[in-house]
């Protein structure tokens, strides 16, 4: 049979990328040439990806929708023939870029029946580095290069609830204090050092009695019970910088309280170059009701905002120990009182 999609992507180094139709990064990995440098880094310079695809019960495609992030530039080619190319690091288009010699890439097949499948970056790309001549070409044999190295959904540590502190607001001495009952702020900046990328983030969040997730500006997810915790993972396009928010709530017994672990995961194919976090008092909250307007943006001015008040590990009494599912929540809407955003890339 013939192969109907053969994609190269030719990478030097850096970018960024947005949803395309609707498509997003769920599911697909960022995925490296698998030769690495005696650290465990990845060499700087070209790499070429390819992955064939074979319709299946006889369908023919007709269109195909391709969101991809390289770090830095790129050169797409579809059946042998030039798509598009990214610009430095930041450019936006409907066909886009991503890291170090790598790429994360989802692709949305549609057929003449209007049925559609979707492929995404994982172990059945073929990776190597350099440009071999006619790679691009359809009857290229990629026989020979290896399956490329992966960063997976699972590929760090889930992020343990047991590590984080319960927060609350300066409002009262300890859990169960008298307190005005309703909505509080959080948010912690999060920047990382002689920049260093990252892509995606792992979370557990719990909050009394209920919250609403921020990454980046974009909702990630939501939960109304103080004894249910909630596990994500999320997408994201690469960055230096990661804002955190929550929007919590308490319907009674003092102000809303919050627990987060989490884990970035970075661009770095490198050991113990992803980034832990919890709430501490390091973390920021405001009193407004309603919340401050944008204060789930990366760019809000949290300066004069004061510093959370830990209370106690997870665990600490009147809360006891959190119910912590092994998998990822499904996502959810706001809860009443926080802001609406776009929505995150999830990975259920």
């Amino acid at each position: 049979m013939l192969k109907f999609f053969d994609t190269l992507l030719y990478l030097f180094i850096a970018g960024y990328a947005t949803c395309v139709a609707g498509l997003d990064f769920t599911g697909a990995n960022w995925i490296w040439i698998p030769n690495q440098n005696p650290d465990g880094s990845v060499p700087v310079g070209n790499a070429t990806f390819r992955r064939a695809f074979n319709p299946t019960n006889g369908r023919v495609p007709s269109t195909a929708n391709i969101l991809i992030g390289a770090d830095d530039v790129y050169t797409l080619y579809v059946n042998g023939l030039k798509v598009g190319t990214s610009g430095a690091f930041g450019d936006a288009q409907r066909i886009l870029s991503q890291m170090l010699p790598g790429v994360v890439a989802a692709i949305q097949i549609k057929y003449s029946d209007g049925s559609t499948e979707n492929i995404v970056t994982d172990a059945q790309w073929r990776g190597i580095a350099g440009t071999p001549a006619g790679s691009e070409q359809v009857a290229f044999d990629d026989s020979k290069w290896p399956p490329p190295s992966s960063r997976t959904g699972g590929s760090a540590p889930n992020p343990s609830l047991q590590s984080g502190n319960w927060i609350w607001t300066s409002e009262t001495s300890g859990p169960g204090a008298a307190a005005p009952v309703g909505g509080r702020s959080f948010r912690k900046t999060i920047a990382l050092p002689n920049g260093q990328l990252v892509a995606q983030a792992k979370f557990v969040v719990v909050a009394d009695d209920a919250y609403s997730l921020y990454l980046n500006g974009r909702f990630v997810g939501s939960g109304t019970s103080w004894q249910n915790a909630q596990r994500y993972t999320v997408n994201f396009p690469p960055t230096s910088k990661v804002v955190v928010a929550v929007y919590a709530s308490n319907s009674g017994g003092g102000p809303a309280g919050l627990l987060v672990s989490g884990q970035l995961v970075s661009c770095e194919c490198t050991s113990g170059s992803d980034l832990s976090f919890i709430t501490d008092g390091s973390w920021k909250y405001s009193l407004s009701v309603p919340p401050p307007a944008g204060f789930i943006d990366p760019n809000f001015d949290d300066s004069a905002w004061p510093n959370a008040q830990v209370k106690g590990k997870a665990g600490v009494a009147p809360w006891g120990a959190t119910n912590v599912p092994s998998g990822n929540s499904a996502q959810t809407t706001p809860i009443t009182g926080a802001p609406a955003a776009p929505p995150a890339s999830v990975v259920a």
